[in-house]
């Protein structure tokens, strides 16, 4: 279980969208392939931009970040989308259609886009 850091909801770590602070510079880490300590989020952009503006991602990564609401939320869409288009290139070289990775991902993006 991991707690959002912008409504502070607990939920399994499944659930929730990944962010890394490599060198103090965040980023979204939607398939969780980055190493080192994450901060976590419900895949909605108002727990986004409420973990940037009441410091859930300063106090989860123990350092001051100066975090761009606007920048952060269109980071993550194209992130997302990017992700998603990685994986489905990965999926038809596998012979595969979908996965709940897939399913999962595009979800979050829909919650992203309806913003």
């Amino acid at each position: 279980m991991r707690t959002c850091a912008g409504c502070r909801r607990r939920k399994p770590q499944h659930e929730l969208l990944r962010f890394v602070a490599p060198g103090l510079a965040l980023q979204v880490d939607p398939l969780r392939g980055c190493g080192g300590r994450g901060v976590y989020t419900c895949p909605r952009p108002e727990c986004v931009s409420r973990a940037s503006q009441r410091g859930g991602f300063s106090r989860g990564f123990r350092s001051s970040l100066r975090v761009d609401d606007r920048a952060l939320l269109d980071d993550v869409r194209g992130v997302l989308s990017g992700s998603i288009a990685a994986l489905r290139a990965q999926l038809d070289a596998d012979g595969r259609e979908d996965t709940e990775t897939l399913r999962g991902l595009l979800a979050w993006r829909a919650a992203f886009d309806q913003r």
